[in-house]
C-alpha cells in the first residue's frame, strides 16, 4: 500500500514526540511494545476482519523473521491489553470497525477490541477505503487535531471539509467510512 506509508509519514511529521513503524519495522512486537506508552496511535495498513471467529480480525505487520513471528495483531491482543495512556487510536485500513455482530454484545470488531483495552476514541473504516485518498484525508485530519487537541471535532471539519471541496476523488466513498467510537475532546 504505497498511500499507507505515505499516509504514516505524513501523520508523524505532525507531531513532536512520535514514533514511526513503516517497512520491517513495523512488526507484531514492536507494535504491541510501543502502543503501550502512545497518546495517540495511528495503523495505517492492511486489517483482515474475520465476521466468524472476530477475536481473530487483525491489523497486518511485517513478520519478524529473526523471531519467527507473523505480522499480525489480533482483535485478541489488543483487548487483552490495557492502554491507559492512549487518548486516541486511528484504524485507518479497510473494515476497521466492521466484524460479528451479537445480539447482545454489538459488533466485535478491532475498534471495540481497542476500546476494551481503555481507549477512549476510536476511528475506524465501516468499508474498504483507497488507499491513497484516506491518506490525504488523514493528513487534513492531523493537521486539525495536533492544533486543537479535539478528536470528534477535528473528524467533523475534516469531513465536512472533504464535501465542501466536492473533487471527483473526495467521495463520500472516503470521508463517511470513518467513524468515531467514544469521545476525547479535551486539550491536551
Amino acid at each position: 500500500l504505497p498511500g499507507a506509508e505515505r499516509e504514516a509519514r505524513e501523520v508523524a511529521q505532525r507531531y513532536s514526540r512520535r514514533r514511526l513503524l513503516i517497512g520491517r519495522d513495523a512488526t507484531r512486537r514492536t507494535f504491541l511494545e510501543q502502543v503501550k506508552s502512545a497518546n495517540v496511535v495511528h495503523f495505517a495498513g492492511h486489517a483482515v476482519v474475520s465476521l466468524d471467529a472476530p477475536m481473530y480480525s487483525q491489523l497486518m505487520l511485517a513478520p519478524d523473521a529473526e523471531r519467527n513471528e507473523p505480522g499480525a495483531v489480533y482483535a485478541l491482543d489488543l483487548f487483552a491489553m490495557s492502554l491507559p495512556a492512549t487518548r486516541l487510536a486511528i484504524l485507518s485500513g479497510c473494515q476497521t470497525a466492521g466484524g460479528g455482530l451479537s445480539a447482545t454484545e454489538g459488533v466485535s470488531s478491532l475498534a471495540r477490541s481497542l476500546m476494551a483495552a481503555g481507549v477512549p476514541a476510536v476511528i475506524a473504516s465501516l468499508w474498504a477505503v483507497d488507499d491513497e485518498a484516506t491518506a490525504t484525508f488523514f493528513a487534513a485530519y492531523h493537521d486539525d487535531f495536533s492544533r486543537s487537541g479535539q478528536a470528534n471535532g477535528a473528524l467533523r471539519r475534516t469531513q465536512i471539509g472533504w464535501i465542501k471541496r466536492g473533487d471527483a476523488w473526495r467521495t463520500a466513498r472516503t470521508w463517511a467510512a470513518f467513524q468515531m467510537f467514544g469521545t476525547v475532546d479535551t486539550p491536551r
